[in-house]
């Protein structure tokens, strides 16, 4: 498993971290590959666009979602 991360991260850390975080939340996902590359700015990257590429993918985004269902009841998440 180790050398598999490993392999990904010095292919492209950016795509890497960024699907890491769609499977797991972003935090973790950061901690976890933060050992496999010493290329700090496209970890984070990667775990930050990651973590806002789903609505489930981070916590912080349900929390989002949920506190505007309050705040504006019957109003679209989404405008097209």
């Amino acid at each position: 498993m180790s050398a598999a991360l490993a392999s990904f991260m010095q292919i492209d850390p950016l795509l890497s971290a960024a699907l890491a975080s769609q499977m797991i939340s972003n935090v973790p996902a950061a901690i976890l590959l933060s050992h496999f590359t010493s290329d700090y700015a496209q970890l984070l990257l990667g775990v930050n666009i990651g973590g806002v590429g789903t609505l489930v993918a981070s916590l912080a985004s349900l929390i989002a979602f949920a506190h505007f269902r309050v705040v504006a009841p019957g109003r679209p998440a989404v405008s097209s």
